[in-house]
């Protein structure tokens, strides 16, 4: 009890005034101290001047207000608990936990270590002294979130976490490959947050208002990375055929829209999966691929995104939705060719938020640097902010 309330204290305090913020940023400094991305060329973006220039930006937009605020507003929060081993546990193997636990470096030492398969320089992921303190800060402020959003005491209606390193490569057993061609490792992804994020809901912040022991809360997870969230999908297709029917109705629906390119040598685009899933497949009913060419734009993905998921999301009736927000997918960045903008961002959270008013939102990908005088991590972010703020008219989620 006492960590939660650590977790609710200042959003407690907003409660206690009458105003709950629309949004609440939710962050940690110890997300900073993993420097895996000095350990090859290709793992160089994921820097932790993502996360500061981002906060950066929605602290000079958003500033704290001096009188208390009287109408809905953005709020940061920066001391959530780091999430504790049971999370963790939730989402991945044992032994996967242990090995992760055992190769991470000393706080005290400065080498890096290779950790995850995978050619050297190509998608590999490294850990440094810091990496442990950074994986439990993104998994925490992921809980904290799933706190204010949905917990007995909710102080807010939307979250947004801006966090590293991000998860949603990362699978039951640490790299996922689900068939893919590609010698595969994580993705600088350690721990899947958002699932992390997911169990934390069922078990222990739901309210007595949701709390059926047998059937739990109803969750999406909608993923716009420009990469395939493979590890999440491999985490819902592992608990999906642990899974005991007398328990209730499986909980989760995932669904990833992104780049999908099959090609001989490096004209795969990874990592290689998300293609359709026919209704063949026994995940037919819990997972949704939109698989999107290079170069598709704005047009095919809102187009891809109703054809294919958006009846099934609000048939599926979630209690919380959640977003593994990439934007590496947007056009001023580098690293794929989806070609979203801004607007687009803003659209898929006031979409979602049609469904379902509670909204979970977790940083993935999305680098520094690209063509434009911001970073698209940076203008999209803040358009999602935009569609996670304002108000919108709940109903059925049809266009």
């Amino acid at each position: 009890m006492a960590s939660k309330r650590a977790r609710e204290e200042k959003l407690d305090d907003e409660e206690e005034r009458g105003v709950t913020p629309s949004v609440v940023v939710v962050t940690h400094m110890d997300c900073l101290l993993h420097r895996g991305n000095e350990g090859s060329r290709d793992s160089s973006g994921e820097t932790p001047a993502r996360i500061t220039t981002l906060l950066s930006k929605i602290a000079t937009t958003h500033p704290p207000p001096i009188l208390p605020p009287r109408k809905r507003h953005l709020q940061i929060f920066s001391t959530p608990t780091h999430a504790n081993l049971t999370d963790l546990l939730r989402v991945h193997s044992g032994a996967y936990i242990t090995r992760l636990l055992d190769e991470i470096p000393h706080p005290s030492q400065r080498r890096l270590r290779h950790f995850s398969p995978g050619h050297s320089g190509v998608k590999t992921s490294f850990v440094s002294g810091g990496s442990l303190d950074a994986i439990l800060a993104a998994a925490g402020a992921v809980v904290c979130a799933v706190d204010a959003v949905v917990g007995e005491k909710r102080g807010a209606e939307t979250a947004f976490c801006v966090v590293r390193p991000p998860g949603h490569h990362c699978g039951w057993e640490g790299v996922e490959s689900l068939g893919s061609p590609l010698d595969l490792a994580q993705g600088f992804c350690f721990v899947n947050n958002v699932m992390v994020g997911r169990w934390f809901l069922l078990f222990d912040a739901v309210g007595a208002a949701y709390a059926s022991a047998a059937h739990g809360m109803r969750s999406v997870i909608f993923d716009y990375d420009v990469h395939h969230g493979n590890g999440t999908e491999g985490i819902v297709r592992h608990l999906l055929a642990v899974h005991d029917p007398t328990d209730g109705p499986f909980p989760f629906l995932f669904v990833s829209a992104h780049q999908y390119e099959i090609g001989d040598d490096d004209g795969t685009f990874y990592p290689g999966t998300g293609d359709i899933i026919p209704p063949s497949d026994p995940a037919y009913a819990h997972v949704i691929n939109i698989p999107l060419p290079p170069g598709s734009g704005s047009n095919a993905f809102r187009t891809e995104t109703e054809r294919l998921a958006m009846a099934r999301i609000a048939s599926f009736r979630p209690d919380v939705i959640f977003i593994s927000a990439g934007f590496d997918s947007h056009d001023e960045d580098e690293v794929g060719d989806l070609h979203l903008v801004d607007e687009d961002y803003d659209w898929i959270a006031r979409r979602l938020r049609r469904v379902q008013r509670r909204v979970v939102s977790v940083l993935e990908g999305g680098y520094l640097g690209g063509k434009g005088e911001e970073p698209g991590l940076v203008t999209g972010a803040m358009a999602h902010l935009r569609g996670l703020m304002e108000p919108v008219e709940v109903g059925d989620g049809s266009t």
